[in-house]
């Protein structure tokens, strides 16, 4: 029975719901397969700063991290990159990503995710 309403409730969110998409390749994100392992993943910052006329400010962000409790694990990852030369914004894009998993042996599983994406033609500021 709740199989049923969640698969419902399932097919009338995704009716309503217009969007455009770009799904991500999570391939290559950290995944813990390890049991013994609780937490997995890497961070990397990049900043830059270079003072001519005005103060130029690169600032880059990649990172993904896997958390693991009992059998179920969630993924976050992201990638920022922003560009500021005085007051104007250069280049201003990335996503972020949230991923749930259980993880068991199965031959059917659901893995529900979420994704934001912003392009650097936008110029989007923090």
């Amino acid at each position: 029975m709740k199989g049923r309403i969640a698969l419902f409730l399932f097919i009338v969110l995704a009716y309503y719901q217009k969007a455009n998409t770009q799904v991500l390749h999570t391939e290559s994100y950290s995944v813990i397969l390890d049991t013994t392992q609780k937490i997995k993943g890497s961070i990397i910052p990049d900043f830059k700063f270079q003072n001519q006329k005005k103060d130029l400010i690169e600032f880059e962000n990649i990172s993904d991290i896997s958390i693991r409790f009992e059998e179920h694990a969630i993924t976050f990852a992201n990638k920022i990159e922003l560009a500021k030369y005085g007051d104007e914004v250069l280049l201003s894009g990335g996503y972020l990503y949230i991923e749930y998993r259980r993880i068991f042996e199965s031959k059917f599983s659901l893995e529900p995710f979420s994704q934001f994406h912003w392009t650097e033609a936008r110029g989007l500021e923090f």
